[in-house]
């Protein structure tokens, strides 16, 4: 855990420098973090231009990206992280989050985020199961309709008497079989 320091809750104040002023966490940091500074407001106005002036700039090419802004002051790129130096990080950050909204107010059509090819999955299979819902509602429908319909009531009253008939048909061929037994046995009784 650190020591209280009153200078950690104080708000940095900019200090004049040569040509315009600097924020107090880089004047008193190295030259390499100067630098990397400059190159990084220089980066961030060409930058701002090219979106204010509509020219068409590509998803990796309008944020600030630590790793070029340490190629353009010739270190490696891990000097600049976070760990390292975090104010200018934090630094870019702010800077990445104001070019996004430039960006942003610019071209809100274009601003907005493509959708990864599991958000498209999902979306996929959201709508083949209203798909589905709608489709056998659809056939439930139908199938309601028909039974309610006039077609089916006299066909249901044909299969009644249909069914009625081949009950009373079992029963006559069972009249038929027992008299025709019957018949057969007063013939035979008859003949002796």
């Amino acid at each position: 855990m650190t020591k209280f320091n009153i200078s950690n809750f104080k708000k940095s104040k900019t200090i004049e420098s040569n040509d315009f002023t600097h924020p107090q966490w880089v004047t008193g940091s190295s030259s390499k973090v100067k630098d990397a500074y400059q190159v990084t407001l220089k980066m961030f106005d060409d930058l701002k231009s090219k979106i204010e002036s509509g020219e068409s700039v590509g998803i990796k090419e309008r944020k600030l990206v630590p790793a070029q802004i340490a190629k353009e002051i010739d270190v490696d790129r891990s000097y600049l992280t976070p760990r390292r130096t975090q104010k200018l990080c934090s630094f870019i950050d702010e800077l990445n989050q104001e070019l996004n909204s430039l960006w942003k107010k610019q071209n809100p059509k274009k601003a907005q985020k493509p959708q990864s090819k599991t958000d498209l999955q999902t979306e996929i299979t959201k709508y083949k199961k209203l798909y589905t819902e709608e489709r056998d509602r659809n056939y439930s429908d139908a199938i309601s309709e028909l039974l309610a319909s006039e077609f089916y009531g006299p066909n249901k009253r044909l299969r009644k008497k249909y069914h009625d008939l081949q009950v009373e048909n079992v029963e006559l061929n069972d009249k038929v079989s027992s008299l025709t037994s019957r018949l057969r046995s007063y013939t035979i009784k008859g003949v002796k």
